[in-house]
């Protein structure tokens, strides 16, 4: 989360049309790894300028559930990438504020 990063941005609240199916994935993710896994540079820390994409080989596995989800957590955030790429930055600011209970 990045109070400040949102703040700083002009607070935005105009989410985009595909937000419910992003905060859904999102969900899903952090059910699976606390730390956004090969998102994490993006949905933790707020990196998201330009063209968004998981983080090849970055799972955090010793973060994750006993069972071996890798797979499954980078198919979710090539998802939740996807997502972020059809949406301005100002949207992507907006969906994660509003997912992360900014607003």
């Amino acid at each position: 989360m990045c109070k400040d990063c949102w703040k700083k941005s002009g607070s935005p609240t105009d989410l985009p049309p595909i937000y419910e199916q992003f905060a859904e994935l999102y969900g899903q993710l952090y059910d699976f790894n606390s730390v956004g896994g090969p998102l994490h540079a993006v949905l933790d820390d707020w990196n998201l300028d330009g063209h968004i994409e998981p983080y090849p080989g970055l799972t955090y596995e010793d973060e994750m559930d006993q069972t071996d989800n890798t797979e499954y957590v980078y198919l979710i955030c090539q998802e939740i990438a996807d997502l972020l790429n059809a949406m301005t930055l100002d949207q992507r600011r907006a969906a994660l504020a509003k997912v992360d209970g900014l607003f």
